[in-house]
């Protein structure tokens, strides 16, 4: 029998990453550079209300009619895509909590 063809660093990784959103206990998103949706989680489509055969491919800011168009959000992903902002971590949730008491831990990118 012959060995198996290798696997492209590229697409053990994409996999392996497509795998971790598939199975995740809690929402999760994977967006490509571009913001667009290349996976969602059931939890996360189940939280926010969203198609989950309908959120790969389209916009992260078209989600669930537009109710991700937050410019602190936008801020915060183009941040990270750009590998070298820092931005405070924003907590999105249906039904948002009074300002006082929300919590915004930050991350850095590194």
């Amino acid at each position: 029998m012959a060995p198996p063809l290798p696997i492209p660093p590229e697409d053990a990784a994409l996999s392996l990453t497509m795998a971790m959103v598939a199975s995740s206990p809690g929402p999760l998103l994977l967006l490509d550079g571009e913001l667009n949706v290349v996976a969602a989680s059931a939890s996360f489509c189940a939280a926010f209300d969203i198609d989950r055969a309908v959120a790969p491919g389209g916009t992260f800011f078209a989600l669930g009619g537009g109710e991700w168009r937050v410019p602190q959000i936008r801020t915060l992903l183009e941040a990270t895509v750009s590998g070298s902002a820092y931005a405070p971590l924003h907590r999105r949730t249906r039904d948002p909590a009074p300002a006082s008491s929300r919590q915004s831990p930050s991350v850095r990118r590194r």
